[in-house]
């Protein structure tokens, strides 16, 4: 990839010309385009979601899925019903009869979970969507800073977000690429070893500790109410701070080891999330480490050659069975729209790895420049003191 990127930076006269040229048959052909070709397909199914931060999938079950699949089964017309319970995240599918209409479907669910938020945690937020092929995004908005990418990330999600989906008719707005911050526990094998804690110690104790468990019932009066223990990890030192149980002793005595706490026996840090998704993010972060454009460009295409053609060829090789016609059911539509996906991944690949480093290179350059002139004109302008000088006479 470093070899294309230099390619391409050495030619830009002729790369910018090809830019050119495919943005403008890009705008003469899209235009003629026809919906026909694309034509809204709308699936008898729904999908309802909930989110448990930081629990374990049988917490996700046990509080979320099993809910809202007796909620989803009770609904009028409700075919068959499937579910899958991740880590922090549950996803309750629900068929339908081809005679519902979409919206009616939505509203059945909807009212469904709407009968059952009492009995689901705080903040599940549960959410119901209808399969369509018009639930693709119809805008896609980039955004680009010279500040600290974390920072510039949370300025987006706090202030831009709401603000955009606060626009009438807009249903939904996703931020992606951007810098998030993870949480990286290091085991020192020294210490680990001397107090008897395993890598699997320490994955069980950040699990069980990081969500509430259910705990029973207290019936007080006429309410009943539900006991939890634990509560979710929210900052570094709460991850810190938490109790490992070694494993037992092979000294042959009897008594249990001692918890040992987690930051005894391995480092805790806050560490920015590696960007993997978008070449321009992890170029914009080189840059702001000091690198010139010229080497960003380079270190970023290089580091960024392997994900990228890794999703490209794992999709074309999955639309392949429908492009050349081996899946029969629906070979009317799904044939030319994956090949119109396996054209689309080719093209913007290329796009990707060869022409962008150039265009990204003269625009980057040129406000560099733009902001050094800035600085030597304001450095100029700037008064100067005269210089004191001090004589001594003799008389």
């Amino acid at each position: 990839m470093a070899k294309l990127a230099r390619l391409s930076l050495a030619n830009r006269g002729l790369v910018a010309l090809i830019t050119l040229i495919t943005l403008g048959f890009g705008a003469y052909a899209i235009p003629k385009l026809r919906q026909q070709l694309l034509p809204p397909l709308a699936l008898p199914v729904a999908v309802i979601t909930a989110q448990l931060p930081s629990a374990p999938p049988d917490i996700v079950a046990q509080q979320l899925t099993t809910p809202i699949e007796i909620a989803a089964k009770s609904v009028s017309g409700a075919g068959s019903v499937t579910s899958v319970s991740r880590e922090a995240y549950a996803t309750v599918e629900v068929a339908f009869d081809y005679s519902i209409p979409t919206d009616d479907m939505v509203s059945r669910l909807q009212s469904a979970v709407a009968r059952i938020a009492g009995q689901l945690p705080e903040g599940s937020d549960p959410h119901v969507s209808a399969g369509s092929s018009e639930n693709v995004p119809i805008m896609q908005v980039s955004a680009s800073s010279t500040a600290d990418p974390r920072a510039f990330t949370e300025r987006l999600r706090r202030q831009v977000l709401p603000k955009v989906q606060g626009v009438a008719g807009v249903r939904g707005v996703d931020l992606a690429g951007g810098t998030t911050d993870q949480v990286r526990i290091t085991l020192d094998p020294a210490k680990a070893a001397a107090a008897g804690v395993t890598i699997a110690a320490v994955s069980d104790a950040v699990r069980s500790n990081g969500s509430a468990t259910p705990a029973g019932t207290l019936t007080q009066r006429n309410e009943s109410l539900s006991i939890q223990v634990g509560a979710a990890l929210r900052t570094v030192d709460d991850v810190r701070n938490l109790f490992v149980a070694p494993e037992s002793r092979t000294d042959g005595r009897s008594d249990a080891p001692a918890p040992v706490r987690l930051s005894s026996v391995a480092t805790v840090e806050l560490v920015p999330d590696e960007v993997t998704s978008l070449t321009m993010d992890l170029i914009n972060q080189y840059r702001a480490q000091g690198m010139t454009v010229h080497e960003a460009v380079v270190e970023g295409g290089r580091r960024q050659l392997r994900p990228i053609l890794m999703t490209a060829v794992a999709t074309i090789c999955a639309l392949s069975p429908m492009a050349v016609g081996i899946t029969r059911s629906g070979e009317f539509i799904s044939r030319p729209l994956a090949i119109v996906v396996i054209d689309g991944l080719i093209s913007s690949t290329l796009l990707t790895l060869v022409l962008v480093p150039t265009p990204y290179a003269i625009v980057e350059g040129a406000s560099e420049r733009r902001r050094a002139k800035r600085r030597s004109t304001v450095s100029a302008a700037e008064p100067t003191e005269p210089a004191l000088s001090e004589s001594h006479s003799s008389g």
